[in-house]
């Protein structure tokens, strides 16, 4: 049974047992996951404020609500909601500036208040100096500890924990369903053949370039501080973020088999990490669209396991 159950501030709670349609989505490269639906309500005026999803007993998605609104649609009363998970106060969260040195996961997370639900990755490694710059979020900062301490973008797993490192161990999935469909495919929209960057000496020392010959865009950016000591290691990732999910393979299917990001699920001949996790339901039944990027972030084809 898929359902929901809403929560006000005063910690009221109503549950939503008939969904018309409904899309959960988890993605490598999103730091929250989102929920949106539209159900049958007949429980008066209310205010949510957060909201838990369930497939049977396993909860899907906790988050705040983004946007709520109550309607009458085909002579019956409804609701519709909009979530994020509370990773997204990460993205609106700004560390004040300044430099500082064997900085840890612990440490970024201190710079402000306690990020209610939010957990992370415990007893990291630390990074030789971190530079939080003004106007900058606390998850872009995240993203560059991850690259600086253990390169490896980081991406958020369930329960709303931020995670700059692999997971020790991952599913392989099997379809609960029958397939609908396979796709492979990808294109080039944003993505960068080369960028340059200022040095001390404000000329344009570094650079670094895709090997691309059917196009060419190039970028020139000031001195970032975030890379002083590091500038080709900065460039390589700020390169490879404008070709993050270039490529992909897909696989969709009726059902669900609870998958996280970074299983591994067979396609095309492969075992491939899985990118992003669409769960969606309609009047026709429920389905599960799972991607496989194929970028320098994610693992690639060249790296995935013959099966």
């Amino acid at each position: 049974m898929i359902f929901a159950i809403l929560k006000t501030a005063e910690g009221m709670r109503y549950k939503v047992e008939k969904l018309f349609s409904f899309v959960s989505i988890k993605d490598r490269y999103v730091p929250y996951y989102e929920l949106s639906f539209v159900g049958l309500w007949e429980l008066g005026n209310i205010r949510p404020t957060e909201v838990y999803f369930y497939s049977g007993t396993k909860l899907l998605h906790h988050g705040t609500i983004d946007k709520f609104e109550f309607f009458k649609h085909d002579g019956k009363e409804k609701i519709s909601v909009y979530s994020r998970s509370f990773t997204a106060q990460l993205c609106l969260s700004q560390p004040m500036p300044q430099v500082l040195y064997n900085v840890t996961l612990d440490d970024i997370f201190g710079l402000l208040e306690t990020f209610p639900n939010v957990t992370y990755t415990q007893n990291t490694i630390g990074a030789k100096y971190m530079c939080f710059k003004e106007n900058g979020s606390i998850w872009d900062s995240i993203c560059a500890y991850g690259i600086k301490a253990y390169n490896f973008y980081p991406y958020i797993a369930p329960q709303a924990k931020v995670c700059v490192t692999r997971p020790e161990s991952v599913n392989t999935i099997v379809p609960s369903g029958s397939i609908i469909k396979l796709a492979h495919g990808g294109g080039d929209r944003g993505v960068l053949t080369d960028i340059y960057m200022l040095d001390l000496e404000e000329e344009y020392t570094y650079n670094v370039s895709l090997d691309i010959n059917t196009f060419k865009r190039t970028k020139y950016i000031p001195l970032d501080k975030q890379w002083l000591t590091d500038p080709n290691v900065g460039l390589n990732y700020k390169i490879n973020y404008y070709s993050k999910a270039r490529n992909y393979y897909k696989i969709l299917y009726t059902g669900y088999s609870k998958e996280n990001l970074l299983d591994k699920i067979n396609i095309y001949g492969k075992l491939r990490e899985i990118s992003r996790v669409k769960f969606f339901g309609t009047s026709k039944g429920v389905f599960t669209e799972l991607t496989c990027y194929q970028d320098n972030f994610c693992e690639n084809s060249e790296n995935s396991e013959q099966v």
